[in-house]
């Protein structure tokens, strides 16, 4: 068991617009040169294409945690029944931040 509230992991992985979200994974829009260097990319690395470890993170940006490259653990976390919305931990985030150098992109952690 887990305390409620203790922090668990971050949910890392590629940072993805909703555009790219629709052209690489749902085939909603025309994949670009860029997308299809992506696809090439996660094929010969033996990366899953499947979407299903896309994290929305509102305002159209996703974290997507399939690439085991660039993400962690803790894509295995939310993984409750697909007959509900239900998280099975609950998640903290921050939004795109400009702390005064660079814009630092969103965070999520599992707590």
């Amino acid at each position: 068991p887990v305390l409620s509230g203790a922090w668990v992991g971050e949910y890392s992985g590629e940072l993805l617009t909703m555009k790219e979200v629709q052209s690489r994974y749902w085939n909603k829009r025309k994949r670009t040169k860029s997308d299809r260097r992506w696809i090439k990319s996660r094929s010969r690395r033996n990366q899953g294409t499947s979407g299903d470890y896309l994290f929305d993170m509102g305002d159209e940006l996703f974290i997507d945690g399939e690439d085991a490259d660039v993400s962690t653990w803790c894509r295995f976390m939310n993984h409750a029944s697909e007959t509900t919305n239900a998280c099975n931990v609950e998640t903290r985030s921050t939004r795109e931040i400009w702390d005064g150098e660079k814009i630092v992109p969103p965070r999520l952690w599992f707590v």
